[in-house]
């Protein structure tokens, strides 16, 4: 897979999209401190996004990923992207 920003195509954890989302989300967060305490909340929401975005990029089938999230918000947001994630 190459890395891309193209709506309905996949995006790396070290693209630049990624990296553009992960410091947009930084921002909001030191704007909005009062947001923190909903970041579990928040998280839950994005990876049901994530996870309708994975199933028509991929062709696989919802329950082919976690049903839950399985990194933390900190963990996401590390500049190489979360432990576990191999080939991209």
């Amino acid at each position: 897979m190459r890395p891309t920003s193209s709506p309905g195509r996949p995006s790396r954890p070290g693209c630049p999209a990624t990296a553009v989302e992960r410091r947009r989300a930084a921002r909001i967060l030191a704007k909005n401190p009062s947001l923190k305490p909903l970041l579990a909340e928040i998280r839950a929401d994005a990876y049901g996004d994530a996870l309708i975005a994975a199933e028509r990029q991929t062709g696989l089938p919802e329950s082919a990923f976690p049903a839950v999230c399985p990194w933390t918000f900190a963990e996401a947001m590390q500049e190489e992207g979360p432990a576990g994630i191999s080939g991209m």
